[in-house]
């Protein structure tokens, strides 16, 4: 979703956004409703860019508010593999001290390869192509394992590790 429909669902929404070495914040609340215009708060922390969302979902909208902590950083996880060299921060601040969780990921396929814990690599290194022609960037990671994943009802191969 989309950060004016994560707005429109939310009853407090913070948005601050380092850009131009300058951090800039805006805050919402009751679906979207500004609370004054976009600001200038400082300088941008060590020449950091990017765009940090903090929200509060609307009870009145969901019947469970409850996120869990696994569900997003699993799929944040996913979003810095594909996203070569994109830096995403979880915290999870709620009051339960055994929910508290912090990670940071800055990936890309290149250690997609690298992670997979259940499965014994082949090989020492997985290999990583690269090329961008015509403004069209295109990256692909693979590493042969021991592992063997169907990932189309279609297929009907066996697998036999030898």
């Amino acid at each position: 979703m989309g950060a004016s429909i994560v707005n429109a669902l939310s009853t407090k929404l913070l948005l601050e956004i380092d850009r131009n070495d300058q951090h800039y914040q805006m805050s919402f609340k009751d679906g979207g409703k500004p609370q004054g215009k976009l600001k200038v708060t400082g300088p941008a922390p060590r020449g950091r860019t990017g765009t940090s969302v903090t929200f509060t979902p609307d009870p009145t909208i969901f019947d469970d508010v409850d996120f869990r902590a696994q569900t997003i950083t699993e799929r944040l996880q996913i979003m810095a593999f594909l996203n070569r060299g994109l830096e995403i921060r979880f915290v999870d601040e709620r009051v339960d001290a055994s929910q508290k969780r912090r990670t940071s990921t800055t990936a890309g396929s290149s250690t997609t390869c690298d992670t997979s814990t259940t499965r014994r690599s082949r090989c020492s290194k997985g290999w990583l192509l690269r090329t961008d022609r015509a403004g069209q960037e295109v990256e692909v990671a693979f590493q042969w394992n021991t592992g063997y994943y169907r990932e189309h009802p279609l297929v009907r191969e066996r697998h036999r590790d030898h």
